[in-house]
């Protein structure tokens, strides 16, 4: 049994809009962006997933620093 060795990673982030403006305490967000995740492996299998950013990300022109 031979082990796949991922080969190459590509990330991209992609801005959305939201369906309506989402209010918070700091902003009004009016779009929310996603992470794309696409893993190419040694033996031609390609995976691909998607994700949120991480709280720790501003959520908008005035989001506090944490």
């Amino acid at each position: 049994m031979t082990t796949a060795i991922i080969e190459r990673i590509e990330t991209r982030l992609v801005d959305l809009p939201t369906i309506r403006p989402h209010k918070l305490s700091v902003a009004t967000m009016h779009g929310q962006t996603l992470v794309l995740v696409k893993v190419y492996c040694s033996d031609g299998i390609v995976g691909m997933g998607g994700a949120r950013p991480s709280r720790a990300w501003p959520m908008g022109p005035k989001a506090p620093s944490r």
